[in-house]
């Protein structure tokens, strides 16, 4: 029977990931989208600042007076620079506070996933049969790949999932505040996000499948390097020794042209997120 994991079994998986770690996920998802929304305060701030100490605005007449005392209204006590800057302060710690907290459930539940699933492989690893070894169905490379790179994989997804629902949202806001401020110009910005979207989409498809093919040439070279030298004394003595390294050397060779194309669509990848932090 071909072994793999079917449909049905990975929405299982998933499904259990869900109960075992969504409220942790949620938390830390609310945490961050009011960090990002808090963190517009401070342009909006310095805005009111500014516009405080223009020359037109800068004399401050309060227009009630009543037994002798001036009166203002909320309007006019929020139009303060003094008050605007308190106010631009407590936002930016609030703001702080609430990334900092998002960060850390992120990391706790990313990490506390990692040691479940790392169990989960050692308990399995103990039951196998020494056949499955030995037929090839389950090698030495595959179980490290499990435990060290897809285990580590799942905790970073974990850590970075919550900008799945933040950056949505600044975007949204950030372009609303700039037609709010500029007019239609920021629908230029907006026009340039929009179409950088599909590219790092494309980007990272690229990324995905180049990370995929090293870990798979990286578990063949391994395989290999393993049955060599299991098997050295064999070929010492059938002089095969040029075969086995022309093998483990052509399967190093495409390992390293996968990890150069990982490392392009790295760098493609980060240019493109510089390029979204300069827009936004």
């Amino acid at each position: 029977k071909k072994s793999g994991v079917s449909p049905q079994d990975s929405k299982l998986i998933w499904r259990v990931l869900q109960q075992a770690f969504g409220h942790p996920i949620v938390l830390s998802s609310t945490f961050r989208i009011l960090a990002d929304l808090l963190g517009f305060a401070g342009p909006i701030c310095i805005s009111g600042i500014v516009h405080h100490l223009s020359d037109e605005n800068k004399t401050f007449r309060p227009q009630v007076k009543l037994l002798g005392v001036y009166f203002i209204s909320s309007q006019e006590f929020l139009a303060n620079a003094y008050v605007i800057a308190v106010l631009m302060f407590l936002a930016l710690l609030l703001q702080r506070t609430f990334l900092q907290a998002s960060y850390y459930v992120a990391i706790e539940t990313g990490i506390n996933l990692r040691g479940a699933i790392q169990t989960k492989i050692y308990n399995k690893i103990l039951r196998l049969s020494t056949s499955n070894m030995s037929m090839g169905e389950m090698t030495v490379g595959q179980i490290c790949n499990l435990i060290a790179i897809d285990t580590n994989q799942l905790m970073w997804f974990f850590f970075l999932s919550p900008n799945l629902w933040a950056m949505p949202v600044q975007i949204i806001v950030g372009v609303i505040l700039l037609y709010y401020l500029l007019g239609i110009s920021a629908l230029i910005g907006a026009t340039v996000i929009a179409v950088l979207a599909p590219v790092q989409y494309f980007v990272a498809t690229k990324f995905s499948q180049a990370q995929r093919s090293t870990l798979d040439y990286s578990n063949e070279r391994l395989r290999k390097t393993n049955e060599l030298l299991r098997g050295i004394k064999l070929l010492k003595l059938y002089a095969w020794e040029q075969i086995f390294h022309k093998s483990v050397e052509e399967t190093r060779h495409k390992e390293l042209t996968s990890l150069k194309s990982f490392a392009l669509y790295t760098s493609i990848s980060s240019k493109n997120q510089f390029t979204f932090q300069f827009k936004k």
